[in-house]
């Protein structure tokens, strides 16, 4: 009997030492995983304390309103590092049967009461311009006022250098002259200008030298930044003509940091206009793969996330330009498509803000260089000159469906910045992505539009409730 006691007694022993020592070597292989993965302590610590903050809303939710099918169904979880919503089991129906639909979507109302007091309605954008301007660029025309004198200069990107602009040797304007005379061959061009009485100098130097030194200087009464895309020379590309291509053009067009729910709640004109006129479908059941901006967007352009990408962050050792990511506009050169990309917020692009970004230019069409020269010239928060600034990236991928009328199109193209800090701000876009949409109506018999966001709303006051959070994960 002792012998039966000792036994039992050495068997709980070991059974807890063996206990311990895999508790230990969990542990050792979770801080062994964060470091590979590169995850800081204070990143953790918030991922942890957030998964705990939602976990409790959610159980205190549960508790408080007493709503069976949404109780059973839904559970706090972490998957992957991320917070998650775990589906439990079958909803039941009103006889107690279980229903035929094992995992079920929610439907939110854009106007939930719970969060509609966080956003507000916002007035027109409207951009502040001088009274009288005597130069500028509009519809193809280049406008230069009498006893004006202008210095036109397109905007390069230097190979191997995506953070870096530079401006070709200028051409003096003294009058007004329509685009296709000065036969233009670049995407991106400034326009500095100054009035003659100011280029009055000794008999040595001529205007157009003065000009550029005062151009160098900083010292130009006006200067504009346009777009202006011509299709490039027969044979510098190889596209393939649309009648021997794929039967589609492809455009990709973004809004950053808004679920589903929030486009509904802040732009409805553009989502009336594309579900009820365009007879668009929704993807209800979408959901984010990652987070921020680049989780989401590099899945999307490549079927990979970013631990299975090579190495490409900012001072990491070993790390590469991105062109070695087998990206989605590849597949579609590799077909003869022209191609595009363009986001509105060079500080924060998904390729350059912690990563080395490009050493070749990545797309035909490409938008970065345009923005670094001319983001140090905003007239306004959100304004470059009399445009907001997206109504720019707009116009641009109209100029580009206009320029290959003949050709198959890919453009992918990403409108960040307003609502990076505020997304009541997103009101904004409202109408002018309306006329957009309905200005590309000749394109679109043959175009497969993808209407996106790249994530729903980031950690804020806002996930206090569980619609936004729930709205968080699902978009």
């Amino acid at each position: 009997m002792a012998n039966q006691r000792s036994f039992c007694c050495r068997t709980k022993i070991r059974f807890f030492l063996t206990l311990t020592l895999v508790a230990a070597a969990a542990l050792f292989l979770f801080n062994i995983a964060t470091q590979i993965l590169d995850i800081p302590p204070s990143r953790r610590d918030f991922i942890q304390r957030e998964y705990e903050d939602r976990g409790e809303i959610i159980r205190k939710w549960r508790k408080e309103k007493s709503q069976p099918g949404i109780n059973q169904l839904l559970e706090p979880c972490h998957v992957r590092g991320r917070n998650a919503i775990r589906v439990l089991g079958l909803d039941k129906n009103s006889e107690g049967g279980a229903s035929a639909q094992h995992c079920r979507h929610p439907l939110f109302l854009p106007q939930n009461d719970s969060i509609s007091s966080y956003f507000s309605k916002r007035p027109p954008l409207k951009c502040k311009v001088p009274e009288e301007l005597q130069c500028g660029y509009s519809g193809g025309k280049i406008t230069v006022a009498a006893d004006w004198s202008c210095l036109l200069q397109a905007i390069n990107r230097p190979d191997s250098k995506d953070s870096v602009v530079e401006y070709t040797s200028p051409q003096l304007l003294t009058r007004s002259v329509d685009v296709q005379e000065l036969k233009l061959d670049k995407d991106f061009y400034r326009l500095s200008c100054v009035p003659n009485k100011h280029l009055v100098g000794t008999e040595s130097q001529k205007p157009l030298g003065k000009l550029e030194m005062m151009v160098a200087d900083g010292e130009t009464s006006e200067q504009h930044f346009f777009t202006h895309i011509s299709s490039y020379p027969d044979g510098e590309l190889d596209l393939c003509p649309s009648d021997k291509c794929l039967p589609y053009n492809v455009l990709i067009l973004g809004v950053g940091s808004l679920s589903q729910a929030s486009f509904r709640r802040l732009l409805p004109k553009t989502y009336d206009y594309f579900t009820n006129t365009l007879l668009s479908s929704q993807f209800t059941g979408y959901n984010v793969v990652g987070d921020g901006a680049t989780g989401a967007l590099l899945p999307l352009l490549t079927g990979l996330d970013e631990s299975h990408q090579v190495e490409a962050r900012i001072n990491k050792e070993h790390s590469h330009y991105m062109d070695r990511m087998e990206l989605l506009w590849n597949a579609y050169d590799r077909q003869g498509y022209a191609t595009l990309y363009a986001e509105d917020h060079p500080s924060s692009n998904t390729f350059n803000e912690r990563f080395q970004g490009f050493e070749r230019t990545p797309t035909a069409h490409y938008m970065r260089p345009f923005w670094l020269a001319a983001e140090s010239h905003l007239s306004q928060e959100f304004c470059l000159g009399e445009k907001p600034k997206h109504q720019y990236m707009l116009d641009y991928l109209l100029d580009f469906f206009s320029a290959y009328k003949k050709d198959r199109k890919f453009a992918i193209a990403m409108l960040k910045e307003l609502t990076q800090t505020d997304l009541s701000l997103a009101q904004h876009l409202d109408d002018d992505l309306l006329k957009f949409l309905m200005t590309m109506s000749p394109f679109l018999q043959n175009t497969l539009v993808i209407l996106m966001t790249d994530h729903g709303l980031i950690p804020d006051q806002v996930l206090k409730f569980l619609v936004s959070t729930l709205q968080t994960l699902k978009d």
